[in-house]
């Protein structure tokens, strides 16, 4: 399976994640931006990446996230680390 397809399957887990996060009660989606569209600032960033840690089991790089933009951004990092765990 590509990293594409895993993480179109957890693109639900991500949202359900991300709901408690949405103050703005935007539609979440993978085009969904973390700052512009949620306003997530770093404390909550690094929150959610807890949460996304213990929720599907992975380590999160902190290096990585400058480049996490927007949900997909966000469900395609977690289904490469969940490959790299799995295949590591």
């Amino acid at each position: 399976m590509s990293d594409r397809d895993a993480a179109s399957e957890l693109l639900p887990e991500v949202c359900a994640l991300l709901q408690r996060y949405n103050r703005h009660q935007v539609a979440l989606d993978a085009g969904t931006d973390f700052v512009d569209d949620l306003g997530l600032d770093s404390v909550t960033v690094m929150e959610l990446v807890a949460e996304a840690e213990d929720r599907f089991d992975v380590s999160v790089p902190l290096n990585a996230l400058p480049e996490v933009r927007t949900v997909g951004d966000f469900a395609r990092m977690v289904a490469a680390l969940r490959r790299d765990t799995v295949h590591g």
